[in-house]
């Protein structure tokens, strides 16, 4: 009764989604279609107790080998919400075929309420470790200059701070100076599940839900957005506990 009760009083977000990544279907040695199943299953089952927008999935959906990608289409088909690739170094199509296999470029953008979604690729098909396109980025932050909040998604870290990071300086200075940025995340880093900050703006990581290494655990990201706040939190979905619990009080990211 006592979480029941608890569950009633909370206050119900404005926007809630969630964010996954590197799930590697197709790496050798590993049950990779296992993984796979287990985050369909776990994304639906956070969609039915406490409800979810939309699914990112932010990089390396298949290990190097396009074969994958129509069993990871097949995989999405299965959630009860919409979701949105992001191109990450295994991800190994070219730019050209990852937007007619997916119906969208590999930069690509779309409104939420007054929220804006920037998915931005930093890899091609060979595997390479890349800045994100300037000019792209440019333009699509002038475009959402009037909207409320940007929420930006690229796989690989724009900044040396990580292991597998790659300092794009230019990159990390336009983002950080757009005052309506509220949040970065990545994937990549699969011991990553937590957030450093750069000039004062969030990057979040949201370690793996499949391959071989990094965190012990599988699991994804839950961000809500409140009129007041926003918060993100790690799942560990093995007993359903919160991971490295984060919040953003209004005040704070405005005057980031």
């Amino acid at each position: 009764m006592a979480k029941a009760a608890e569950k009633k009083s909370r206050a119900t977000p404005l926007l809630r989604f969630t964010i996954a990544s590197d799930g590697h279907l197709g790496q050798k040695n590993t049950p990779s279609e296992m993984y796979f199943a287990n985050l369909i299953k776990w994304i639906n089952q956070e969609n039915e107790d406490d409800g979810l927008d939309f699914l990112i999935f932010n990089g390396d959906l298949i290990h190097d080998d396009a074969k994958y990608l129509p069993e990871v289409k097949n995989y999405f088909k299965q959630l009860k919400i919409p979701v949105y690739p992001v191109q990450g170094n295994h991800d190994m199509v070219s730019h050209t075929e990852w937007k007619e296999f997916w119906d969208q470029p590999v930069n690509n953008s779309f409104m939420w309420g007054n929220n804006a979604f920037l998915v931005m690729t930093t890899s091609d098909e060979t595997g390479e470790f890349q800045c994100g396109n300037k000019e792209w980025l440019a333009a699509e932050l002038q475009r959402y200059a009037d909207v409320e909040n940007i929420f930006l998604f690229l796989h690989i870290s724009q900044n040396s701070w990580t292991k597998h990071g790659v300092d794009c300086p230019e990159v990390m200075n336009m983002i950080t100076e757009a005052p309506n940025v509220k949040a970065i995340f990545h994937g990549h880093d699969h011991q990553e599940d937590g957030v450093k900050y750069y000039k004062d703006k969030p990057f979040f990581w949201s370690g793996h839900t499949g391959g071989n290494w990094g965190q012990e655990y599988k699991g994804y990201r839950v961000v809500e957005l409140y009129s007041e706040k926003m918060e993100t939190y790690m799942v560990n979905p093995l007993g359903k506990r919160k991971i490295n619990h984060q919040k953003s009080w209004k005040q704070q990211i405005d005057n980031n």
